[in-house]
């Protein structure tokens, strides 16, 4: 049964692939990981039971796509080589040979590129918050990330078969020890996985449940302070239930300090079996370097190991470490697997949630992992899992608590699990996994437009890795990878994902929630997460800045009409709202402030409004909304200030922004004794509670009134725009004649002085227009007179403020 089983891992996982049946030319081989990096070092596995010929006269051959491959070690149960660097990439042949003996093939997958240690950080950057630049703006273009290596090592190693204990092979003093029981060397058996910085080795020997590690830090190559440095691992396993943090000092006398569920265990020793440091040479690196070994009690099962540091290597005098982590180098990306009877499975995963951090998120330190079954389930932070039945309540993935019609509250029967930033909760329901996220650190509603919430997992024993982003825009909604595929419309795998801004037990006030739901299966799960912080913002741009967004598009209108006036002085018609008051103070009318835009792409759902009107002659008398008309439902205005010449409002729309439509209706009314246009300016804010996110811009509008002079109500009509050309500021004179006059037009100032005119002219009857130029005049408030040779005439005031 153990062979089976074993051999099922090892043939899901793609490990093995043997090629020749076994006969006196060939030998049956294995290349793990299957998966490598140019650059990387794997290790050539024997099958079937057969040994590699070694000793004096005996040459291995390897070729990686018939180029030679550089051989590092070599034994009788494996051969570790090097992926040639010149220019391998996607699936290609090992082909191994004996010069006098068999020879066998396998293939391999490399991944495009190399591991370049010119861009590894140095000890010219010793902050670890420095090292990998800025953090990353990962739901801006969001990419699945593909699966890592794999590698699998029975107890023992491969050739302990049958497994007999392997406590014996094992000497815990930081180095590659020698022969060991059997005559063996110790790990010389055991299938190294390389990381970023170094390789790392993992045995677990099952009999005493005992968990071997050596970390072969090669990156380090001169000694670090012996007086303050370390290794640094954290570490979950047991589906969870234990949670260790773990130091290897470089002074020996200090030897090792772990911690179990927070708890100090270093002296434990049924826990602690050993810890030590060595700066020596190993198997792969001949040069000295740092290497840290360990050996824990563990519970078997699901474990992690997201955190994994060593001291940086110095340049110039030894940098000193710190008990905050500063001078260490964390790898890139993390570890996991299973521990069982036959062994231990190891993976490596990139991080949707990278060391250098997502722009404008603050990742929850809470590390959520437990177990799902089809009989009841288990979560919560690592080191405090507790068991949980299953389908504990009915779910709305709509990004808040929802009560049911029936006053059931749904999460009410869940236990959450208490976070530095957030509750989360999980039920785990006919093969669905719902997640919500009280992230009560998310007070102010951040951006709409780019803001998310970033959760990684695993699921089915980390067979499922999971990258999933909840957005705040309702146009986003959820971005979903299984295992490096966009799955997020497969409607059978992704059951939902919603932002909201709501109150929960923990928080009485308004802050985000994050609900989603998945298709996952059932086996051990694992989950970090990273949500919006306090800069509102999730990208690397000016965090306190409001953003403008482009549009032109977003202007003033007539009541039921689409058209937005433009900016076009020199063109009446559908660009001048034409003001249908006849009797100036006793009628009023409205003009409308509207989009034509999206306004989902806004990303939004508080926006305020200001209007200026340039000019004495439209008095403001009201604003207000009609909600079945504006860009989001149930819209009402919170704030409002009304004076001659400004408007402001605030309105919120509780549900957002999702279509086009109105901002806001202005009712107004004529000033007595005046005729003429009105220029009407604004902008729209959108904002959250405490402040302005981004900045719509406004095309100008202008009011054309057809009120009367009072005191000459038989005189003729006359209109003014004030326009700009290349050649300068004009203002356009417009006015209407019964009959056929000559007629003089001349500016004037408030004591009565000529200051500019246009010599008399004949004029049909009808309308007409003429321009005047304004440069050179005075500041203030001037008056255009319209005079014809029998006398009637018409005053109209403007504002000069050039």
């Amino acid at each position: 049964m153990r062979t089976f089983v074993l051999l099922f891992v090892v043939g899901v996982l793609g490990i093995l692939a043997p090629v020749f049946s076994k006969n006196t030319n060939s030998i049956s081989v294995s290349v793990s990981p299957a998966t490598a990096y140019a650059g990387d070092v794997v290790t050539l596995i024997p099958l079937n039971g057969e040994k590699f010929q070694t000793g004096l006269g005996r040459k291995h051959t390897i070729l990686v796509g018939n180029i030679q491959a550089n051989i590092k070690s070599e034994s009788s149960t494996q051969i570790r080589f090097e992926i040639p660097f010149i220019g391998l990439h996607g699936s290609q042949v090992v082909k191994y040979s004996l010069d006098d003996g068999p020879s066998g093939q396998t293939s391999i997958s490399i991944i495009p590129g190399n591991r370049d240690v010119q861009d590894l950080p140095t000890g010219s950057e010793p902050d670890p918050s420095k090292q990998y630049g800025k953090p990353v703006e990962a739901g801006k273009n969001p990419k699945g990330l593909p699966r890592g290596p794999v590698v699998y090592n029975p107890p023992g190693g491969h050739s302990n078969m049958p497994y007999s204990n392997c406590n014996p092979m094992h000497v815990i003093d930081g180095e590659f020890s020698g022969q060991v029981a059997g005559g063996k060397y110790e790990w010389s058996d055991i299938t190294p996985m390389k990381t970023r910085f170094s390789n790392i080795y993992v045995d677990y020997c099952a009999q005493s449940g005992i968990m071997y590690f050596l970390n072969d830090w090669d990156w380090t190559s001169i000694e670090p302070d012996q007086s303050t440095c370390y290794a640094y691992f954290e570490m979950s396993s047991g589906n969870g239930e234990e949670q260790w943090e773990i130091r290897i000092y470089n002074d020996k006398k200090r030897g090792i300090s772990v911690k179990r569920n927070g708890i100090e265990v270093s002296q434990n020793k049924n826990i602690v079996i050993g810890g030590a440091y060595s700066f020596s040479s190993s198997p792969l690196f001949q040069h000295k370097h740092t290497i840290y070994e360990y050996a824990l009690k563990v519970k078997p099962g699901n474990f992690m190991i997201p955190v994994l540091s060593s001291p940086i290597q110095s340049l110039g005098p030894l940098v000193k470490c710190n008990d905050t982590g500063y001078a260490l180098v964390k790898d890139p990306s993390y570890y996991h697997g299973i521990m069982n009877d036959t062994g231990i499975v190891l993976r490596k995963d990139d991080r949707y949630v990278p060391l250098a951090g997502a722009a404008g998120l603050a990742t929850e330190p809470m590390v959520i992992a437990g177990n799902l079954g089809a009989n009841g389930s288990s979560f919560g932070a690592t080191g405090a899992v507790g068991s949980n039945p299953n389908c504990l309540s009915k779910h709305e993935v709509d990004g808040k608590f929802t009560r049911f019609p029936d006053s059931s509250k749904e999460w009410s029967q869940v236990k959450a699990a208490r976070g530095r930033y957030s509750d989360l909760y999980a039920d785990y329901c006919n093969g669905t996994l719902y997640i919500l996220n009280d992230w009560v650190l998310g007070s102010e509603e951040p951006d709409k437009e780019n803001c998310y919430n970033l959760f990684e997992l695993t699921t089915g024993g980390g067979t499922q890795h999971w990258g999933i982003y909840v957005y705040h825009n309702i146009r986003k909604g959820i971005r979903v990878f299984l295992n490096g595929n966009d799955v997020s419309s497969d409607n059978s795998i992704v059951k939902g994902g919603k932002f909201g801004m709501d109150v929960s037990a923990r928080d009485p006030k308004p802050h985000t929630i994050y609900e989603f739901a998945i298709k996952a299966d059932e086996g051990a799960w694992k989950m970090f997460f990273c949500d919006p912080g306090p800069s509102s913002f999730c990208d690397n741009d000016m965090p306190n800045v409001a953003r403008g967004i482009q549009s032109i598009n977003t202007g003033f209108s007539q009541v039921g009409s689409k058209q937005i006036c433009l900016n076009n002085f020199q063109n009446y018609g559908p660009m001048i709202i034409t003001n249908p008051i006849k009797s100036t103070m006793l009628d009023t009318a409205v003009f409308v402030l509207r989009t034509n835009d999206n306004t989902s792409d806004w990303g939004g759902s508080k926006y305020e409004v200001d209007i200026s009107l340039n000019g004495a002659f439209v008095k403001p008398i009201d604003v207000f909304v009609v909600p079945d008309e504006t860009i989001g439902k149930q819209a009402k205005i919170i704030t409002k200030r009304i004076s001659d010449r400004s408007i402001y409002a605030l309105i919120d729309a509780p549900n957002g922004f999702d279509k086009d439509g109105e901002l806001l209706r202005v009712r107004y009314a004529s000033r007595i004794g005046m005729r003429d246009t009105t220029e009407v300016r604004g902008k729209v804010q959108l904002r959250n509670s405490s402040r302005v996110m981004r900045t719509v811009p406004v095309q100008n509008g202008y009011i054309l009134n057809d009120g009367y002079v009072i005191s000459n109500s038989n005189d003729f009509r006359a209109n003014i725009l004030p326009f700009t050309k290349k050649e300068g500021d004009y203002l356009m004179i417009s006015f209407t004649l019964d009959n056929p006059e000559n007629v003089s037009i001349r500016i004037y100032d408030e004591v009565g002085r000529s200051l500019r005119n246009l010599s008399k002219k004949g004029y049909s009857f009808g309308e007409h227009s003429e321009q005047l130029p304004l440069s050179g005049l005075q500041r203030g408030m001037l008056y255009v007179m319209l005079t014809t040779d029998d006398g009637k005439s018409v005053t109209v005031p403007f504002l000069n403020k050039e």
